[in-house]
């Protein structure tokens, strides 16, 4: 059962806009899969959006048993294009950084040909950390506006314990460029 805090911090995923770069700072795996769950369950089953999971300290066969195990079809969603979850580090580490948001983009445009709302990803910057790429990180992030005018919704995830890694002006940095902080 879910605590108060836990739904009001649900609650303000649900009211992000098409267009809100957030970020999302979680204090560990299970407050993470609550979110993507929670998010899922409320715009998947009404065929009203497209979800992108870019996942980090999860495969994506977990991930899809997390939703199984929240009680959605994630197989069904996949197939029909509504659900996508992919390697975090194949994402945003293997090419260029912005393979995540290149798919994003991509994605927003399907879903407005297919009449959705718009796309909403969750992209663990965990990889990032992973591979000690934090000047890229800054970049990769900064690089992003803080409104998309895309119909995206984004939240840039991060484990508490990798975003204390950074600087007290690396952290300023960061959240400088996100609409809303959000801490799970």
């Amino acid at each position: 059962m879910a605590t108060a805090a836990e739904e009001a911090k649900r609650q303000v995923l649900g009211e992000a806009c098409f267009g809100d770069h957030s970020m999302l700072v979680y204090r560990d795996l299970d407050a993470m899969r609550k979110m993507y769950c929670a998010y899922c369950k409320a715009h998947l089953e009404p065929g009203s959006e497209i979800v992108l999971i870019a996942t980090q300290y999860e495969t994506p066969d977990r991930v899809r048993q997390n939703l199984v195990g929240y009680g959605i079809d994630a197989e069904k969603y996949q197939q029909a294009g509504s659900l996508v979850i992919v390697d975090a580090v194949n994402g945003y580490q293997h090419g260029d950084t912005d393979g995540v948001i290149k798919l994003a983009k991509s994605l927003a445009s399907r879903a407005e040909k297919e009449g959705k709302q718009g796309v909403c990803i969750f992209g663990d910057a965990g990889s990032f950390f992973m591979f000690d790429r934090l000047a890229e990180l800054l970049h990769y992030e900064l690089s992003l506006p803080q409104r998309f005018d895309l119909k995206i919704k984004g939240f840039c995830s991060y484990h508490a314990a990798d975003f204390d890694r950074l600087t007290p002006d690396q952290k300023q940095a960061v959240e400088g460029n996100h609409c809303r902080k959000i801490v799970a």
